[in-house]
């Protein structure tokens, strides 16, 4: 009988606790859909120009409690765009401050980002840039050739093989010096970007030195993985638990990316994820979009690249053909993203959304999207469903990714 008692006073106690939780998961997910509503109507204004009314949207959101940070700062961030853009310079200067206040640090934006035109000599907004990372310079990227290489993994004979050392990679391969230094620093510069974006901390690295084995023969690689028992169904590369096995000189998917950087993506996603990429996701497709999209780096001189500018004829094309596959493939698993039937199509889709979800809309969806990339890389099966982690269904993703597609020049 005392046991029940006992049983019942912690019901008791327990019932209210659980009420409250229950009561304020309620106000939050309410909280965030107000939010997400209010900036969608303030992005729509603002594209049609109607800066004074987003910025009242923007305004409103800002001020919302209990809802994802990322979401807030990205409000601030637009709201002071908004003001530039209505010439009004301390509610510019002001609205941008709480934005890198709440965290927002991406310089390169700032800078690219025409509303600031007329205020980019202003002092205080000067001043506000100083406090964010300064962007890296490919070009201080450290390459150190430390020697010659006789023998590929397969422990054949390898001809003009060399090996580079970079902060974080040891990289065997044969391509001429100059390209292959090259692509070492792309490397780096990718890591560098990739922590930026995700909100890595680098020390995850651990100082340990990643090897990376890149041939210039597509043959060449294709013995080397078939000798080395490495994934067979790799076309150009892959990366086995945390060293990395490619082509160096092939493009993938309708031109999109270079293999060796989509499968560096994978590589850094891995090591800062501590062995992410496990089992088989429902949401897998994520892994590959990212990858495709990293992989896009395009150099476009004076130290700086770019990424989902490649060529754009294949993406149209696909997405003319299969947009219409967009909303399903979201919850495909390893299996069906890789089977013969499916992959470069699905690679190239899932390319064209990772596009669209981190450009499109004044980027509204690329920290809500980074998340649920990060959970999908990290966990065999993730409780919440891609609307309630990125803010949008399946079915209006396939219809504005679509859109988004075939408006791109």
């Amino acid at each position: 009988m005392r046991k029940i008692y006992l049983c019942l006073l912690v019901l008791i106690v327990l019932l209210p606790v659980a009420a409250l939780a229950e009561q304020k998961d309620q106000v939050q997910k309410a909280q965030q859909e107000k939010l997400e509503k209010l900036c969608a109507d303030a992005t729509a204004l603002y594209q049609e120009q109607k800066y004074k009314e987003a910025s009242e949207l923007y305004q409103q959101a800002g001020k919302l409690q209990y809802t994802r940070k990322d979401d807030v700062t990205e409000a601030f961030y637009n709201l002071a765009c908004c003001y530039a853009l209505l010439d009004e310079k301390p509610k510019t200067i002001d609205s941008l401050a709480k934005a890198i206040k709440n965290g927002f640090d991406d310089l390169d934006r700032i800078t690219d980002e025409k509303a600031f035109e007329t205020i980019k000599d202003n002092e205080k907004f000067k001043a506000l840039l100083e406090k964010l990372p300064k962007p890296i310079v490919v070009s201080d990227i450290k390459v150190t050739k430390t020697k010659k290489l006789e023998k590929d993994l397969a422990n054949d004979p390898w001809e003009e093989a060399y090996e580079l050392e970079t902060e974080h990679f040891r990289i065997a391969l044969d391509l001429p010096e100059k390209d292959g230094i090259a692509l070492a620093q792309q490397m780096e510069y990718l890591l560098e970007t990739i922590c930026r974006v995700f909100k890595f901390d680098k020390a995850l690295w651990k100082k340990v030195k990643r090897n990376c084995y890149l041939f210039k023969d597509l043959e060449h690689f294709k013995n080397i993985r078939d000798k080395t028992n490495g994934d067979k169904g790799a076309a150009g590369g892959y990366v086995g638990g945390e060293t990395l096995v490619a082509c160096s000189t092939v493009h993938g998917y309708g031109f999109l990316d270079l293999i060796p950087l989509h499968e560096s993506t994978h590589l850094i996603m891995n090591v800062m994820l501590a062995g992410g990429n496990r089992g088989i996701n429902k949401n897998f497709w994520a892994v590959e979009a990212i990858a495709v999209y990293m992989g896009s780096m395009k150099d476009e001189g004076n130290n700086k690249f770019s990424f989902g500018n490649a060529p754009l004829w294949e993406l149209k094309k696909v997405f003319k053909e299969r947009g219409n596959e967009v909303a399903d493939l979201i919850d495909w698993d390893k299996q069906t993203l890789y089977s013969g039937a499916n992959k470069s199509n699905a690679f190239i889709l899932s390319y064209g959304v990772c596009h669209y979800l981190f450009n499109a809309e004044r980027k509204r969806y690329r920290n809500s999207f980074c998340e649920y990339i990060k959970l999908v890389y990290k966990k065999a099966t993730i409780d919440k469903s891609f609307e309630d982690m990125v803010g949008i269904t399946p079915k209006e993703l396939q219809e504005k990714v679509t859109a988004h597609i075939d408006s791109l020049k």
